[in-house]
């Protein structure tokens, strides 16, 4: 059965961007970003967006969304990505599902629900908050759910409150995310060596720095945007925000994003081990086998690692 979604995932550093393009490019798609981050207009450099260069001239949705200052949820990613999706379907397109958030695409190849807890359950969260901190909050949310703990950073308070409230409500989260898929997709995860995904993520973070990050956040912050909004949790940002607050020096900052941007590639490849998904190295040549595979479905085999 011909695929109706292509899903290109894995962790940051692994060339998802261009892969997808040529993808895109050579089966008539469209790209549906799957990144939480570079849905902020203006946060650019920390979330390596991709340029109008890098497009290609093939039409990305979900870029450049809301301002910085607003809250954007994974329901309404949901609800966002999967309007783009039936669009793209409708114009006899190909879409295309590309990033790394692995919520996000949990939230949209799976009927997970959304649901609004009992207030008391959220103030009592809110007031471990205020007595705990954030760190005190997520070592909480490792101890009575450390697979969810494993998949956030511990200063994404937002979603760890939600996850600390889903764990209090009786609920977990596989109970959302692993129903029956929605879509027939076919899911492939860019991976490969990790110590050189390392090395890519390091120099990533130093071309960043080169490339004005800290001039990037200062002008956000003059133009109106709240210093620990929560976009502004994002790494890269709140050691960004650290730093011109005189927190740490440039070294410290620089080697705290190499630091925390390696621990959520890990964090990131475990989530996606979960995927009944081919697992490509990032270092081949693997336009080709998409390609193939969409033409010709039958040779599509899940849990195929290729990676050499």
């Amino acid at each position: 059965m011909t695929p109706d979604l292509i899903v290109i995932t894995g962790p940051t550093a692994t060339g998802k961007t261009a892969l997808s393009v040529e993808v895109a490019k050579r089966l008539g798609g469209e790209i549906i970003s799957c990144d939480s981050m570079q849905i902020y207009r203006g946060m650019d450099i920390g979330t390596a967006k991709v340029t109008p260069l890098e497009q290609q001239g093939v039409p990305h949705y979900l870029v450049d969304v809301v301002d910085p200052n607003d809250n954007y949820s994974t329901a309404r990613y949901q609800e966002d990505a999967r309007a783009v999706i039936a669009d793209i379907q409708r114009r006899g397109l190909v879409p295309i599902l590309v990033g790394g958030t692995g919520l996000y695409v949990d939230s949209v190849l799976y009927p997970m629900q959304f649901r609004t807890f009992d207030p008391a359950i959220r103030n009592r969260v809110d007031k471990m908050l205020e007595e705990l901190g954030k760190q005190g909050l997520y070592e909480y949310l490792q101890a009575i759910d450390p697979d969810a703990a494993d998949r956030l950073y511990p200063n994404d308070v937002k979603r760890v409150s939600r996850a600390i409230e889903i764990a209090l409500s009786g609920q977990s989260h596989s109970t959302n995310d692993r129903a029956k898929p929605l879509y027939h997709a076919h899911i492939y995860v860019l991976s490969g060596d990790r110590q050189e995904i390392y090395d890519r993520i390091d120099q990533r973070v130093d071309r960043m720095i080169e490339d004005g990050l800290i001039q990037e956040v200062k002008a956000l912050i003059d133009s109106g945007v709240d210093p620990h909004c929560q976009a502004f949790q994002a790494i890269a940002y709140k050691e960004t925000v650290d730093y011109i607050e005189g927190q740490t020096g440039l070294d410290e900052t620089i080697a705290l994003i190499k630091k925390r941007s390696r621990n959520y590639a890990k964090r990131q490849l475990t989530w996606m081990r979960r995927y009944d998904a081919v697992w490509l190295n990032y270092k081949q040549q693997n336009v080709e086998l998409i390609v193939q595979n969409y033409i010709h479905p039958e040779g599509y085999v899940t849990n195929h690692e290729v990676i050499s």
